[in-house]
């Protein structure tokens, strides 16, 4: 012990506070009171560290005898070993009452004499005592549970938002997560210098690997892609997934376009090798869209919608590839985005036409029905083909908006025909997955009838086999309708028929009335044999079945005779008539020539018995 130590503690306040200079101090008998009172440590110290005397709650709380506290800086005994100072430190030790503060306040981790850590809240004041000068007045209190219960708390918290924002699959970031990295990195993009990258990725066909191989099997995918992100990206960057086969990669310091397609090529070479399931493996491939921006003001949503471009541009070049947003793709994306705006107010405003292309049966030349087609005369460009702009308006949401204009402008040609002598012809229109999922849809069907004094055997859905039944369950809302529409006398025949891949499936589960032969099996008819010999079995088949056989796109008498040689009746196609107005219908039916006549009879057409 040092020389000032063993004077201190010559002078110390023991535990019991007999010392005689203790005793000196007016209101002696009070301070003793509290002192032994207080449920709190209580330590006073010399300005230099030294304990000059502490109370018993003190040294219990230390688990230090109180002798062996008195003349000690606590810096000796109190802090965690890792943090005691060398006895140099504690030697030059000072308090500095600056510009006379009353009080001052610190938490610290403190260890008991048995090594145990804890906490504890210091309250320090200054004073001074005529014995003893300028001392420093330490009010100690545990406050282990507290800060316990805090770190619990903060760990908690932590966790809660690490999984708001972590996707409970993958375990990568989530969608509203790395949306608002990305916002925070857009935020400080530093322009000219470094930008924003952004990668979207979205597997090909992964809806196959589920419904072929399960959910187990697809999860193990998406779960695979992930684990390769992380081992292609850098720290720097942000993989996250935000849909059920979407990912995305945030590269918040990227130099350019080209750095960011460079990832993403590296990502699809990563991904080539396939994963392993049950012994086997399996591929999934990748189309991805790349991204950069190194401009202020770019909303997260602006840059997603880049990406998405990219994307899109990817699947269609042939998926398996990264394309890129740039200037050339920036400018069709500001076309789309205008004519976006000019569909969705030729819908608004009942701008989109309808045309009527003629059905006719090969046997007798009798109009069977017509085929309602959406037609957009563009102001700017004008007429645009249903190819060009459909697509478009599924993107808007707005096709049963569509589809709901065509059924009505339907229902009218087919007033005009029962009006004007031709009872006998059904109208058809194309059904969309959006149209037949829609919940006012059926019943929407049943009053435009009724409203009309039409029957429901006057009307007949297309309905597109390759995109509407991927899920042909009878829990399939989209299967249901089709079910109600035939319960009810509507025809439904299942259109572009033998393009798909379930379309013999489809007809022993759906309760379809008939089939649409796809046009381009028709157009090699008389060049393929293998087109050829499937529409016959089609024929046949449908024949066996009782179902209604429509084969379109016949254009030449050439077809029509090969059509009708392999036993097939009715027929679309401009050989008969292209689409026309509504206006021009009853005078085309009045004024057509009899085609039919320029086709031989034939014995297996005459067998034939359409039903239509």
């Amino acid at each position: 012990m040092t020389k000032h130590s063993n004077a201190v503690a010559d002078r110390r306040f023991n535990s019991d506070i007999t010392s005689a200079a203790f005793s000196g101090i007016p209101d002696a008998a009070f301070y003793r009171a509290v002192g032994t009172a207080a449920d709190v440590g209580l330590v006073v110290q010399s300005m230099d560290g030294i304990v000059l005397w502490a109370n018993e709650i003190y040294a219990e709380m230390m688990m230090i005898p109180l002798d062996q506290i008195i003349g000690q800086n606590p810096l000796s005994y109190a802090l965690p070993i890792k943090d005691t100072p060398s006895a140099a430190d504690i030697a030059a030790f000072r308090y500095r009452n600056e510009q006379n503060e009353k009080s001052q306040i610190a938490i610290f981790e403190n260890r008991r004499g048995n090594g145990e850590s804890f906490w504890v809240e210091l309250h320090v004041a200054f004073d001074t005592i005529r014995e003893f000068g300028e001392v420093a007045i330490v009010v100690a209190r545990d406050i282990s549970d507290h800060i316990t219960r805090q770190m619990e708390l903060t760990a908690t918290s932590r966790k809660l938002s690490q999984i708001a924002a972590t996707d409970s699959l993958t375990g990568l970031s989530n969608r509203l997560n790395v949306m608002r990295r990305m916002s925070q990195a857009l935020s400080d993009a530093d322009d000219g210098q470094t930008g924003v990258g952004l990668l979207e990725i979205d597997l090909d066909h992964f809806k196959t690997i589920n419904d072929s191989f399960g959910h187990s099997a697809g999860d193990k995918i998406l779960n695979g892609i992930a684990d390769t992100l992380r081992q292609v990206i850098t720290d720097d960057d942000i993989a996250a997934r935000i849909g059920g086969d979407e990912f995305l990669v945030l590269c918040p310091n990227a130099q350019s376009l080209d750095a960011i397609e460079l990832i993403g090529q590296k990502i699809i070479k990563a991904n080539d090798d396939g994963r392993h399931l049950n012994g086997g493996s399996l591929h999934c491939g990748l189309s991805i869209g790349a991204a950069f921006a190194s401009e202020k003001n770019l909303s997260p949503e602006d840059l997603l919608r880049r990406a998405d471009f990219a994307l899109y541009e990817a699947k269609n070049g042939g998926r398996g590839r990264v394309a890129t947003y740039d200037k050339s793709l920036h400018a069709r994306q500001v076309e789309q985005a205008r004519l976006g705006d000019e569909l969705c107010a030729a819908v608004d405003n009942d701008m989109i036409s309808f045309q009527f292309q003629p059905t006719m049966d090969l046997k007798s030349g009798v109009i069977c029905g017509f085929e309602t087609l959406v037609r957009w005369q563009n102001p700017r460009l004008g007429l645009i083909s249903p190819a060009d702009f459909l697509p478009l308006a599924k993107n808007l949401g707005l096709m049963a908006d569509i589809d709901f204009a065509a059924l009505r402008a339907a229902l009218d040609l087919k007033v005009k025909l029962n009006e004007n002598g031709h009872p006998n012809i059904k109208i058809g229109l194309n059904g969309s997955a959006e149209l037949l999922g829609h919940p006012a849809f059926f019943q929407t069907m049943m009053t435009e009838l009724a409203d009309r004094n039409l029957d429901p055997k006057d009307v007949l859905i297309e309905v597109l086999e390759t995109v509407v039944f991927d899920d042909i369950s009878k829990s399939n809302p989209l299967v249901q309708t089709v079910q109600k529409l035939h319960d009810a006398g509507i025809a439904t025949l299942l259109d572009d028929f033998g393009t798909g891949h379930a379309g013999l499936t489809h007809l022993a589960t759906l309760a379809v009335d008939g089939v649409k032969i796809d046009r381009t099996l028709t157009k090699n008819v008389l060049t393929d044999p293998t087109s050829a010999k499937i529409i016959s079995v089609m024929y046949e088949l449908c024949r066996d079945l009782g179902l209604v056989v429509v084969t379109e796109g016949i254009e030449t008498t050439d077809q029509a005779q090969a059509i009708v040689d392999m036993g097939g009746s009715v027929m679309q196609g401009y050989w008969l008539a292209k689409a026309m107005p509504a206006t021009d219908v009853l005078d085309w039916l009045a004024n057509r020539a009899n085609i039919v006549s320029q086709i031989a009879r034939s014995p297996i057409a005459a067998a034939a018995a359409p039903r239509y």
